[in-house]
This record gives structure tokens, sequence and C-alpha cells, in this order.
């Protein structure tokens, strides 16, 4: 597929082996380079996810546990095994709302669509605990989550992202295709930020020459 970047510029995603020959004409041939495959990016990411979500969620009933005392009530099994299903659904949130893997997305964008379905996740769980199952679950616990989630995973996602830049393993190559400075200042802005995940790997003028 082909993604318009400006005029004169475009940037292909097309490249998706991991050594690959693009044929640029008939007797000029380029060969590529991957790092990860996007599907083990994405299995990282989702495997990340869950791990902090789990934790976030043991950590508020410790939190809820340590503070029994404040409450006046102890937790019983049922308050808090329930919420293991919605937590259990945010990754497929984040899969709608294209975080794995985000490619072509700055940090601020990714941060602001993970609070999005965490905030949606807890209303919806909020709203079902009250309507359907008339207050079964512990409000404070899932309140609590809430809070550790909307702290902890942005950062954590930021890491991720990080470690795996660091070892070459975030983003795909792209060719760009064009010249001039439209195309100078793509590629400028692509080196400039790794974390875009876009990897220009083939720059062609006009001409098709390499």
């Amino acid at each position: 597929s082909l993604r318009l970047c400006g005029q004169g510029t475009i940037m292909s995603d097309a490249i998706n082996s991991r050594e690959q020959t693009a044929q640029v004409t008939g007797r000029t041939a380029l060969r590529v380079r991957q790092g990860a495959p996007t599907s083990c990016v994405v299995m990282i990411q989702v495997l990340v996810d869950v791990i902090l979500l789990a934790c976030c969620l043991g950590a508020a009933f410790g939190l809820r546990t340590f503070l029994a005392p404040w409450f006046g009530t102890d937790l019983v099994p049922s308050q808090w095994h329930g919420l293991l299903a919605p937590i259990a659904l945010m990754p497929f949130g984040f899969f709608v709302a294209r975080l794995y893997p985000g490619y072509g997305m700055r940090g601020v964008e990714r941060m602001r669509r993970r609070m999005i379905v965490v905030a949606v996740a807890t209303t919806v769980a909020m709203a079902v605990d009250y309507l359907v199952l008339h207050g079964q679950w512990s409000r404070s616990i899932l309140l609590m989550s809430f809070a550790l989630m909307l702290a902890v995973m942005p950062v954590a996602d930021a890491l991720l992202r990080e470690i795996l830049v660091t070892w070459r393993w975030w983003g795909m190559p792209v060719a760009i295709v064009g010249g001039g400075a439209t195309a100078k200042r793509l590629i400028a802005t692509l080196l400039d930020h790794p974390h875009l995940g876009y990897r220009p790997e083939v720059v062609l003028d006009p001409k098709g020459e390499a």
C-alpha cells in the first residue's frame, strides 16, 4: 500500500518481509532488511499490557486490603474476581484504537488513545456493576485500578518503545518515492523521530533511480 506524505513524495509500506528484493527498474534492484516482524512486536506489546493490567489490579486489591479498617468492611472474592473480565478485555480496546503496533503515531496521541480506552472500559464496568450486578463489584478497587493504569501504562508504553527502538525491533522499512525539498524534509523527520516506526530504507527520484 502507498501513503501520500506530501506533494511529489509517496511513502510505501509494502516492504514487509525480513529480507526482500525491491525491483526499482529493469536493471536496478535494492535489498532491504527489516527488524522484528510486526506480529512479534504486537505480541510483545500485548504481553506487556496484560502483565501491567494484572499488576495494577493486584496493587489496587492490596491497597484496598490495607485500607480495609478505614472502609469498615472486608473484601470477599466476589467483589473483585469479576473485575478480571473488563481488565482482560482492555487489550482488545487497545487493538481497536490501533495501538498495536501503532506505527506513525506520536507519543501524545498514543497516550490519549490509551487513556480513552481505559476510561471507557472503567465506565462500562461501573455501569454494568450498577445496572446489572447491583453493586456486587468493589468500586474502590475499580477506581484505584483506573488511577494506576492512567499513571503507569503510558510510561511503560514509552519505555517499551524506547527499548524496541534501541534493539532495532521497532518500525518497518519504507520507500520514499520522490525528490526535492519535500522528500528531504520527510526523510529528516523520520530519522529524527524513530518512535514513529517508519525507517526510510529506499529513496527513489522521479526518474526511478535509487
